[in-house]
């Protein structure tokens, strides 16, 4: 007996072959070509919207780095620099579009058709991430070892360019420097046929995008048609064939035509018949919703998100249908979009921080917003349980301070909450540990504090005496707390002054180390700085001062992210200075300004004159004639302003140069 997967029934004709015309039926594929795909994404709004919102929803909150606060500076300085959340939306969409796509990763390590060693990526060794498509990309070879970390994927990846005036020319990258997306993954590679990428994600939703639109379309010619004028002429078809009457005619009716417009009446002959047809539109909105909301069922995208309409029924809202959505992006994220990208932050987190340290994670932000009434509710029930857990006594109160510290602060309750806490914590805390020797007196002498496990009424050190934490009296901790808070108020009430001097070593790090190494070894130098090293120092004041006096660069000096670039050419000169050092001075106003601006804050110079320079090595070739080295005349980057205070060892490295 052959056993088959569908039902069948031989007296009705169901499943039986010649009889049962589904049984012709069958599945057939034609695949979406490059052109396809741009004239879908171009010319159909509901293509359109198909590719770009999942890309721009799993990517519109973007993710918060848990690590220490200096690193997460740095890690987000560089994503920001990079563009890297806008390039991965770009690179979704592409990947989803023409089914691949590849963050490609300019890496400061060997040849980019070398394989790329992740852990030996040292600082500011991520140059560049560009978003490009499949088709920007010919794809090398399989892999087909399966003990190769590449199955499956091209065993290099080449990008062709064309050079005004000159050949085309094409650059060869290993798959350890690309980051792949695809749109719907083939899950045969039997079947691939040479495509090493994957489907767009409108090849198996054509039918129902075509069907919408053109249900809309039609729509659209039937509103063009909704009342014709049927006016019945007698004789009419025998005179046709005369071209003056069909001339009168054409006039007649103009005529009549042009004085409805004016007198809002029709003048007929006798013997002609007028009458008016209208369409009906009753069923029209409904099926026009319906080809509609099959269309967003075929793209998984809820018609509130992609419609932008409200939910219906009673009591409808919406926010189930929502949540839903919102909850598959978030397992996208850490189900497909997290691992594409690990080796992005890899690379990433070593070219910022120099290296990758531990417990380094991070988390994808919510994409569900809350109201205003919503977070203020959740606000207060958090307060309501830290209530009772003071109440209750069970964890200790500097826990459970530090505990709703970090609450607040990852709450975002209080603006600036964190700063002021870092202000001010230390000292507080110092003044609480001395305040409960009399509740009354927050002026009393610390040194004279009482045994905090003294009994009540002069029960001190008596065996057996019940203490305040033993019988649940907390007012004193009450009023402890109390005098904190009243404390801190009146910190903030009272104005600040001027912060506290220090010295300061300020400094702009060199962006592209790498362009000036490479000329230094054109010009004979042996051995350089790293890259990482390079900088210009702007002000080394060993005179303590007021940095907020100094305050950051205006506006007008650098580029929006507070780097600043020096442009080619103008006056430029190699020195050697009295211990050794060989630099590369050069000349920039606002450098000037800014070392001007520390002066005038009241901090020192240990120098007559400022020139901004690069040190370029303390080891000078043997018999090396600065005057014949040609000064590099390039551009220099510079990145932020950093402020840090001088020490010993960088003073012996500052004077020694």
């Amino acid at each position: 007996m052959a056993v088959q997967d569908s039902l069948v029934n031989m007296v009705t004709g169901m499943g039986v072959a010649g009889r049962d015309k589904f049984t012709a039926t069958q599945y057939g594929v034609t695949e979406m070509t490059a052109e396809q795909c741009n004239v879908a994404y171009r010319g159909d709004w509901i293509a359109r919207k198909c590719v770009d919102i999942p890309a721009f929803d799993a990517t519109r909150e973007w993710r918060a780095w848990q690590a220490d606060k200096s690193d997460i500076t740095g890690i987000e300085a560089l994503e920001k620099l990079l563009g890297v959340q806008r390039k991965v939306m770009n690179v979704i969409k592409r990947g989803r579009l023409y089914g691949g796509g590849a963050l490609v990763l300019g890496v400061d390590q060997g040849d980019s058709s070398e394989p790329l060693i992740v852990e030996r990526v040292g600082k500011g060794a991520l140059k560049f991430v560009q978003a490009v498509s499949r088709f920007e990309l010919t794809a090398g070879p399989i892999d087909w070892n399966m003990e190769s970390p590449w199955y499956g994927e091209p065993e290099y990846y080449t990008r062709s360019s064309s050079i005004a005036g000159g050949a085309a020319s094409s650059v060869k990258f290993h798959p350890s420097r690309v980051v792949r997306f695809v749109g719907k993954e083939l899950l045969d590679y039997s079947m691939m046929n040479g495509n090493v990428w994957g489907d767009s994600v409108l090849q198996a939703v054509s039918d129902a995008i075509m069907q919408a639109g053109t249900v809309a379309s039609g729509i659209g010619q039937l509103i063009q048609e909704c009342k014709i004028d049927v006016i019945r002429i007698p004789e009419l078809t025998e005179n046709l064939i005369n071209a003056e009457y069909e001339r009168r005619l054409t006039a007649r009716f103009a005529g009549a035509n042009s004085i409805k417009s004016m007198f809002s009446m029709l003048l007929l002959d006798k013997e002609e018949e007028w009458q008016r047809q209208t369409q009906t539109f009753t069923a029209m909105p409904d099926i026009l919703k319906m080809y509609l909301l099959i269309a967003c069922g075929a793209v998984d995208i809820p018609a509130t998100r992609f419609l932008g309409q409200s939910a219906t029924g009673l009591n409808a809202t919406g926010d189930n249908d929502t949540r839903n959505y919102y909850d598959m992006v978030a397992t996208e994220q850490k189900v497909d979009i997290a691992p594409r990208l690990d080796r992005l932050d890899q690379i990433m987190v070593r070219s910022a921080l120099g290296s990758y340290p531990d417990g380094l994670f991070y988390n994808w932000n919510s994409l569900w917003q809350l109201s205003d009434a919503e977070k203020a509710d959740i606000a207060n029930k958090k307060a309501t349980v830290m209530t009772a857990d003071v109440n209750a006594g069970l964890l200790s109160p500097l826990v459970l301070q530090k505990a709703r510290e970090n609450q607040l602060i990852e709450d975002g309750t209080y603006p600036g909450l964190e700063q002021i806490i870092e202000e001010f914590g230390d000292d507080i805390t110092e003044r609480d540990a001395s305040s409960d020797q009399n509740p009354d007196d927050p002026n009393a002498d610390p040194n004279t504090a009482p045994d905090p496990n003294a009994a009540d009424d002069g029960q001190q050190g008596q065996a057996g005496a019940p203490s305040r934490t033993q019988n649940g009296d907390n007012g004193a901790k009450t009023r402890k707390r109390v005098r904190t808070i009243d404390r801190m108020a009146e910190r903030i009430r009272t104005p600040l002054k001027d912060a506290t001097p220090r010295t300061l070593y300020l400094r702009r790090d060199v962006l592209n180390g790498a362009d000036i190494i490479k000329w230094a070894k054109s010009q004979g130098f042996d051995t350089t700085l790293d890259a990482s090293e390079m900088h210009v120092t702007i002000a080394y004041s060993k005179q303590p001062l007021d940095w907020l006096k100094v305050g950051a660069a205006p506006d007008y000096i650098g580029n929006d992210d507070g780097t600043l670039t020096v442009k080619k050419g103008g006056p430029r000169m190699m020195e050697q200075f009295n211990g050794g050092a060989i630099v590369l001075v050069f000349a920039s106003s606002p450098l000037a300004w800014r070392h001007c601006d520390v002066i005038n804050a009241g901090g020192s110079s240990d120098f007559d004159d400022y020139n901004p320079h690069i040190t370029i090595t303390y080891k000078p070739p043997n018999g090396l004639d600065l005057n014949k080295v040609q000064p590099y005349q390039g551009v220099i980057k510079l990145g932020p302003e950093i402020f840090e205070t001088t020490n010993s060892d960088r003073d012996r490295d500052y004077e020694n140069r």
